[in-house]
């Protein structure tokens, strides 16, 4: 391979981390008080009121952990299934085994974001961190990374009965959060209560909070396809001045 072509592969990757991150920090802000209810409702406390802390200081300071880690995330899942593809690993086997690689190598930081939902510091989190976190943590966002496969799986299921627009997009980009949500919200049940703690639930128990986790997961996710479309849009504006 040519070496200008390798440099211009790097410089694209480079590119690309950099505008998920950036996007998926800036999609954590708008949802996050319901994340905040959600780890609240895990640990068996009311739901807590609206504050300058949790609607604003917060969300901010949570987006520089949740931008660089989840953009990192979204980045090297679709390198690592690229390149299982080229391996002849394909469809959900590569899905699978690259989001599962990613969570692995995700724990702290997001043992640090889920803290940060209740007022831990990254440190404290990160002490706390045990085995079984680890466990939930892993499950947790294997499950997670699947919203962006499982989006398109439902776009293109939608853009075939209802036509290909923003209002299809944007709603299977929502659907594929949300359902991803359900099938990893037990671990990250687990998870709040352990850094809470307290002792584990039943699994008919451990459901609570589901309903503004999903709402949250399915507008984070809506919000970074809608910033990093704009993002590529005002990169390719500059790119033919």
């Amino acid at each position: 391979m040519p070496e200008n072509h390798k440099a211009s592969l790097f410089d694209n990757n480079v590119k690309q981390i950099a505008t998920n991150s950036v996007a998926a920090g800036a999609a954590v802000i708008p949802p996050y008080y319901l994340f905040v209810v959600k780890s609240a409702l895990q640990a068996g406390l009311p739901r807590p009121s609206m504050t300058l802390d949790n609607t604003v200081i917060w969300p901010i300071k949570g987006a520089a952990i949740a931008g660089s880690v989840i953009g990192m995330q979204l980045s090297l899942t679709g390198v690592a299934t690229r390149f299982l593809n080229k391996a002849n690993i394909t469809g959900v086997y590569a899905d699978s085994i690259s989001a599962l690689s990613i969570a692995v190598l995700s724990v702290p930081a997001l043992a640090a974001d889920n803290g940060r939902t209740f007022g831990l510091t990254v440190v404290q989190s990160i002490k706390k961190l045990n085995i079984r976190q680890t466990n939930a943590l892993v499950i947790r966002e294997s499950t997670f990374l699947f919203g962006d496969p499982l989006g398109r799986l439902i776009n293109d299921s939608m853009v075939r009965k209802f036509g290909d627009n923003n209002k299809t997009k944007y709603a299977s980009t929502f659907l594929g959060g949300a359902l991803v949500c359900f099938m990893g919200y037990p671990a990250d049940t687990m998870l709040t209560r352990s850094q809470h703690g307290l002792d584990l639930v039943p699994l008919h128990q451990s459901f609570k909070g589901i309903g503004y986790k999903a709402t949250a997961i399915g507008l984070f996710y809506c919000f970074y396809q809608g910033f990093k479309s704009a993002m590529s849009s005002t990169s390719q504006d500059r790119g033919r001045c």
